[in-house]
């Protein structure tokens, strides 16, 4: 299976990702904004900003600084970050050994990339590191999905063809780790915080499932991967199989994803 906490399958799918999970995920990364209370001229932090769904809102009135492992990813934040015309530091690092000193930071961040850590307790811990006392860390996951969710159903495809479906690691051979909030609540305790978790729900919204596929097939770090170690011909053949298996999930015409999560608030003493 290839490996999601590697960089390179998240190189091979970031121009896919920033163009298609940029406006899916906004909701996310606004509620999460809301949650840490971030005014104007703090410092931020974002930990796995992917295109920096979060990072580039934050920047239009604190300081931000946004990491990701994947080089690919840290271009295209600075990249859109010129676009959207705001200013903010983008760069290479390993979210479980921050590279800044005890106490940079008021707030900080993780949308849905610390669940995937090999060592999570490292990334929470250094969350509270870096934070100043009384700083803010908000921390995102997904909710438990059902068997006929479109993205289960992706795993399903995945599978056998040796990709990895979202969410799995090889650390859990498998699953969601984090999807539920006593989890999340217990070891972002352990590192120090004081926690509070609450409950997001959102929807996407594609004119059919056949979008669903589409978007599922540029943007999926699975498919990404599969299609850069395969060949074409394989590749044809399960991309195929998706869309099948989606339309027959969905149905004909405008399809509403559910993506619901958790935002864990934690508060360093």
């Amino acid at each position: 299976m290839t490996d999601v906490t590697r960089p390179e399958p998240w190189d091979r799918v970031a121009g896919g990702y920033a163009a298609l999970a940029a406006a899916h995920f906004a909701p996310y990364a606004d509620a999460a904004l809301r949650l840490a209370a971030v005014e104007a001229g703090e410092r931020v932090l974002d930990v796995a900003t992917g295109p920096g769904t979060l990072a580039i809102p934050a920047a239009r009135s604190a300081v931000v600084t946004a990491v990701d492992f994947s080089p690919e990813m840290v271009a295209r934040v600075e990249a859109r970050a010129a676009e959207h015309r705001v200013a903010l530091t983008a760069r290479v690092a390993d979210g479980q050994a921050l590279p800044f000193d005890d106490g940079s930071f008021d707030a900080a961040f993780s949308m849905f990339g610390l669940f995937m850590f090999p060592d999570r307790a490292a990334g929470f811990r250094e969350l509270a590191r870096v934070l100043r006392p009384g700083g803010r860390a908000v921390v995102g996951t997904w909710l438990e999905r059902a068997e006929d969710h479109p993205f289960t159903l992706a795993g399903q495809v995945l599978r056998p063809e040796n990709a990895p479906a979202m969410g799995d690691t090889p650390v859990t051979g498998g699953g969601m780790p984090l999807s539920a909030p006593s989890d999340l609540r217990r070891e972002m305790s352990a590192a120090g915080f004081e926690v509070t978790v609450e409950r997001f729900d959102h929807a996407l919204r594609f004119a059919s499932a056949g979008a669903v596929a589409s978007d599922m097939l540029r943007s999926h770090v699975g498919f990404a991967s599969l299609e850069a170690t395969s060949e074409a011909a394989t590749f044809g053949r399960v991309a195929l199989r998706l869309q099948a298996v989606l339309r027959d999930a969905l149905g004909e015409g405008p399809v509403e994803v559910p993506l619901s999560a958790w935002l864990a608030r934690g508060v360093k003493p």
